[in-house]
């Protein structure tokens, strides 16, 4: 007799696993097929006049059934392995690490590091967003493709770092399955550019307006460079900047910056951009961070 048991449907005086594997397999195809065989081994008795039970119906019915019980059997064995399967693609997955720990970094250095991502399955996976847990932190790139066996190198820059310990999570989004790392590091005290973080002024938007903001190397220990770059983190900054003159990078030196709005840009209001101060080339390169603000607003020009 069939029951229903908290909006399950059960057969009375079997376990509601067996209920269910019964259920499964009076509902699949294989049930079907068997049940259609029995109804013309029904039918052709019922042409002689009479339902006859022989051994060889008996012998046919239990095949029939046997075939039905098989068909539940096979097809579960399949869909737990082919779930199996899927959860072993998924934590195939992951960064090289679980815990990567950066030692020290200072404090103003714009220092960047690398994370990898592995996948150790057999099919391609997309890599769909790669998230820092705060804002202090920009990674490259942030979604791409993950070929099977590949992997996939990214680079994390931290743009604010605080004296003493510092952990943070990143997680990337895989096929909208979350990887997780850990980044840790001591922030310690080193060189930076003072002001670290200063509003220039306004700027008239499509004009040849200009602002000349100076920024003082502190900190510095080593030999003058000469050779020193300026980059801004945004691609798409509504401000440019100009690294003016031949400046030398050392202690207590002067860096002058001209400041303009971008001759595209329709933006309007308050915008912080970050630049990034590169003294030297190589692996001997030296890095520092600092932000300038400049109000955005209407030109006077007709």
């Amino acid at each position: 007799m069939l029951v229903v048991s908290r909006g399950k449907m059960q057969i009375a005086g079997i376990g509601s696993e067996a209920s269910d594997l019964f259920l499964r397999a009076i509902n699949s195809p294989i049930a079907t097929l068997a049940l259609i065989l029995l109804a013309v081994i029904g039918a052709s008795y019922w042409k002689l006049g009479s339902i006859r039970v022989s051994a060889s119906a008996i012998a046919i019915s239990a095949c029939g059934i046997a075939i039905i019980a098989t068909g539940a059997f096979v097809t579960r064995a399949v869909k737990d392995r082919l779930a199996e399967f899927a959860g072993d693609q998924r934590s195939q997955v992951r960064f090289s690490e679980s815990n990567y720990d950066f030692h020290e970094i200072e404090i103003d250095s714009g220092r960047s590091a690398t994370v990898t991502l592995v996948n150790g399955g057999i099919r391609p996976r997309q890599i769909q967003e790669i998230i820092g847990s705060c804002g202090c932190m920009s990674i490259e790139p942030t979604s791409r493709s993950l070929i099977a066996g590949g992997k996939v190198d990214c680079v994390v820059r931290f743009s604010t770092i605080k004296l003493g310990r510092n952990s943070h999570t990143l997680t990337a989004f895989v096929d909208d399955e979350p990887v997780n790392c850990l980044l840790q590091f001591e922030g310690v005290p080193g060189l930076s550019l003072l002001p670290r973080r200063k509003f220039a002024g306004e700027l008239a938007a499509h004009s040849d307006e200009s602002l000349i903001h100076e920024l003082r190397v502190d900190g510095f220990r080593g030999d003058p460079i000469k050779e020193v770059s300026l980059e801004t983190e945004s691609t798409d900054s509504e401000l440019e900047f100009e690294l003016l003159g031949q400046p030398t990078f050392a202690n207590n030196s002067l860096l002058s910056i001209r400041v303009q709005v971008n001759p595209d840009s329709e933006a309007r209001g308050l915008h912080f951009e970050r630049l990034l101060i590169v003294a030297g080339s190589g692996d001997e390169a030296v890095t520092c961070l600092a932000e300038i603000g400049v109000e955005i607003v209407d030109s006077d020009k007709p």
